[in-house]
């Protein structure tokens, strides 16, 4: 048996604030969870038990204030969990005997 699992999670966040004789403030928060479990038990005598994970997490934040006789202000909280398992309990490639 073949287990594949691909992951590709993207967060872009843009914020542009602009104050003139006021505040300008700005905040931001992302995350990303992804928890992945391939399990493989059966038997591949000839090439069976193939695991593969692949994980692409990406983040990108951008802030921008500008404040002219105010205040500017600016927050990002990013955060990317990402638990993975790759459990094979088959036989590859060839026979094992006990």
């Amino acid at each position: 048996m073949e287990n594949f699992q691909f992951s590709d999670n993207d967060i872009f966040q843009d914020a542009f604030n602009t104050a003139f004789g006021g505040n300008a403030t700005s905040a931001q928060v992302a995350s990303i969870v992804d928890p992945d479990t391939l399990l493989d038990t059966g038997t591949g005598w000839l090439g069976g038990g193939v695991n593969d994970q692949q994980s692409f997490n990406d983040i990108d934040q951008l802030a921008t204030n500008t404040a002219f006789g105010g205040s500017a202000t600016s927050a990002q909280v990013a955060s990317i969990s990402d638990g993975d398992t790759l459990v094979d309990a088959g036989h590859d490639m060839y026979p094992v005997y006990y």
